[in-house]
């Protein structure tokens, strides 16, 4: 995190710190995608899929919830895809550590 994407009032220290924490969360498998790894598919908007059957899409244009069942597999889809890009457990923690000394 560079200090020109830091803004007044963001803790980035305490939530890096609280990542690393919830990596012994049992029943939790958490997935970092590095900066520098290769995607398969953009980010894009930050989503969310609940139960499998509704997705929370958050983005600049306002938030918005889709049941649309073949919506809802797009995003699991892109979901898949960005798992495939994302380093979990001690590669995760070693991001994690690495973000924090370089604070």
């Amino acid at each position: 995190m560079s200090p020109s994407c830091s803004r007044p009032g963001v803790k980035w220290q305490a939530q890096l710190e609280h990542l690393l924490g919830a990596l012994d969360t049992p029943g939790l498998r958490l997935g970092i995608i590095p900066a520098r790894a290769r995607l398969r598919v953009h980010p894009g908007d930050g989503f969310g899929i609940h139960d499998g059957t509704r997705v929370e899409v958050e983005g600049y244009r306002d938030c918005e919830t889709i049941t649309d069942p073949d919506r809802v597999a797009l995003f699991r889809r892109a979901f898949g895809l960005l798992q495939e890009s994302a380093v979990y457990e001690q590669d995760a923690r070693a991001l994690i550590v690495e973000a924090l000394r370089g604070w």
